[in-house]
């Protein structure tokens, strides 16, 4: 930064003006080292200018103010009066510096001048000899030299002073990143470094709030429409977002519902076929399925049909005789395993369901198989949902928060396991795991996709792993199951016994996980998780002592997707037309927003995902 010039104004008496001249010829060097650049008396004024308002403009701009003393001096009225007036106010202000040399001996201490110090301790020039005159001279120009090099770095500062002042003013004024970054490039030691800092990091988390909430709201819209093409343009706009995971979870629900709906129109075109049981309504099921799971039986029986000597409406009056036959002396479940032409039912179709109701306990009694280990929860009244002041990043669908209260129950202290939901399989042969299932493209011995599973760690041998791969209808059928075998009431938890158990219940810390509010203390998730699931129990369990219910995997309950809001029920369940079912607590795939307690989500009862598992109460 440039400083303006120092310029030097010289006042005294006429009667002085030996000393002046002898005084600006020694102050030339000071102009040739540029030191100073002006030397001004009143001997520079032009003829014609109004003398008095020259002096005083000089006077005004002047940087050092020379008082040459003498007797004349104080004795005039304008030198004295006036000159040396003004050049004082202009030194207390801080503009100028006021430097007395004095000329020829005189009372000058008892001026105004008194209280500056003068070079050469103010020794007079008239009463020395010449060669002590000369040091002296050379003695001032030192003290000159000094106070000009005083001057410019005053000048220098205020002109940062003012220039920082101007543009912190300026950068306020714009409120934005650029230019508070360019008032630090400009001022990098400037008086409002820090501040300038805080407000860019203020509009940093200012933009990035917004950008989170629009985010957000396209999340909710693309879960309002629950669509593919919903989901997939949420990850396209946000492919670093926060609900990415949540989005491919969702397209995945929605795919294995696409492949279940279509596999139960498949089962229903092809028992239509079966109950018309005519060439032409099995050749409709090949058109309308030409890759279905019963092709293959539609093949053979329309080849039998054709091969038949007679027609197919005498064949069908001939069937129901030997139907009615056969009825009486093998019973249904005969017919079902004598006609050759009967494809096995699905192991997800709803009739398996409820066949399970009927399953003797005989049969199934006799299997040693784990129980879920439970901890009982004393009941009570708690604040269900996201509430200000306790809870952070509150979503519409956890909102109103509102009072709940339960009576004791037990809830799994771990979520169920490979090892205990495999027992219910091999029991039942029924429900398996999508991985398990033979006719899965992802089954780990016989599927061709590349397997999410197998990568995940899952297999018959991955016993504490938390299960997945199984839907709301799998883990209901696994819950009737276990009260069959052990007299006691299982079943999926509520939402409202889920959050007050992964709250604490009765003995909460009112942390923001389950357990903590160090998120990877109680959880696995994708920071720590290593894009997978662990061993149930691996993390620190929360106040009851129960694991997992903030990570590893998220946890299907009873009810339906819809919200409370009225604070007086008790022991409340929800109740909805809607088809999907509530899921809770985070997973090893989701955002550390989505592991807390409040979080809530919803899918269909019939989705199995590799990030969903479930845990029992009763």
């Amino acid at each position: 930064m440039a400083s303006d010039p120092i310029n030097i104004f010289i006042a005294y008496s006429r009667k002085d003006k030996p000393f002046l001249d002898e005084l600006r010829t020694h102050l030339r060097i000071l102009q040739r080292n540029n030191t100073i650049q002006q030397i001004w008396y009143d001997g520079e004024i032009i003829a014609g200018q109004k003398w008095d308002e020259v002096i005083e403009a000089e006077l005004e701009k002047a940087d050092i103010l020379l008082m040459l003393l003498s007797a004349d001096f104080i004795n005039s009225d304008y030198a004295y009066g006036k000159e040396m007036r003004q050049a004082l106010e202009r030194h207390e202000r801080g503009e100028a510096i006021v430097i007395p040399i004095i000329a020829r001996a005189c009372a000058w201490d008892m001026t105004p001048l008194a209280e500056l110090q003068a070079p050469i301790e103010g020794k007079a020039l008239g009463s020395a000899t010449e060669a002590q005159r000369q040091d002296y001279y050379t003695r001032i120009i030192r003290d000159i030299a000094k106070a000009a090099d005083q001057r410019r770095a005053e000048k220098e500062n205020t002109q940062r002073y003012f220039a920082d002042k101007e543009a912190w003013e300026n950068a306020l004024k714009l409120n934005s990143i650029n230019a508070f970054n360019a008032y630090l490039e400009q001022h990098p030691n400037g008086t409002q470094t820090e501040e300038a800092r805080q407000a860019i990091a203020r509009i940093h988390q200012q933009k990035e709030n917004e950008r989170q909430e629009i985010e957000r709201k396209a999340w909710q819209q693309a879960q309002a429409k629950n669509t593919e093409a919903a989901y997939k343009d949420y990850w396209q706009k946000y492919p670093n977002g926060r609900f990415v995971a949540n989005a491919n979870t969702a397209i995945q629900f929605l795919q294995q519902d696409r492949q279940r709906n279509s596999q139960t129109a498949d089962q229903q075109s092809f028992q239509q076929a079966k109950q018309t049981h005519t060439v032409a309504a099995y050749r409709q099921y090949l058109v309308n399925f030409p890759n279905g799971r019963h092709q293959k039986a539609a093949y053979r029986t329309i080849r039998r049909l054709e091969q038949s000597p007679r027609s197919n409406d005498s064949l069908k009056k001939v069937g129901l005789g030997v139907l009615a036959t056969l009825v009486l002396v093998l019973g249904i479940w005969g017919i079902k395993n004598f006609s050759n032409d009967a494809e096995p039912t699905s192991l997800q179709d709803d009739s398996v369901v409820e066949n399970e109701n009927n399953i003797p306990s005989s049969e199934i009694s006799s299997f040693d198989f784990p129980i879920p280990e439970m901890v009982f929860v004393e009941g009570g009244t708690f604040i269900m949902g996201c509430q200000d002041g306790r809870d952070s990043d509150c979503e519409e669908n956890e909102k109103p928060a509102h009072k709940i209260t339960l009576n004791n129950f037990y809830i799994g202290k771990y979520e169920v396991t490979v090892e205990e939901y495999l027992a219910f399989v091999d029991a039942t042969s029924s429900h398996y795991p999508w991985w398990l299932e033979k006719e899965s493209i992802y089954n780990i011995e016989t599927g061709t996709k590349k397997n999410v599973y197998k990568e995940l760690g899952y297999g018959k041998n991955a016993s504490k792993l938390p299960i997945v791969g199984v839907s709301w209808r799998d883990a209901t059928a696994y819950c009737r199951w276990l009260q069959k075998q052990t007299g006691k009431n299982y079943r999926l938890p509520t939402e409202a016994q889920w959050e007050y158990a992964a709250r604490g219940g009765q003995r909460s810390l009112s942390y923001q996980y389950s357990g903590s509010n160090s998120l990877s203390e109680v959880a696995y998730y994708p920071e720590n998780s290593n894009d997978r699931p662990h061993d149930v129990g691996s993390k620190k369990a929360n106040e009851l002592n129960l694991y997992d219910m903030s990570g590893n995997v998220m946890e299907q309950c009873n009810d339906y997707y819809s919200y409370h809001k009225n604070s007086s029920k008790n022991n409340t369940t929800n109740n909805s037309s809607t088809k999907r079912r509530a899921i809770r607590g985070g997973s090893w795939n989701n955002d550390a927003s989505l592991c807390r307690i409040a979080y809530r989500y919803g899918s269909s009862e019939h989705s199995r995902g590799i990030n969903a598992g479930f845990r029992v109460v009763y």
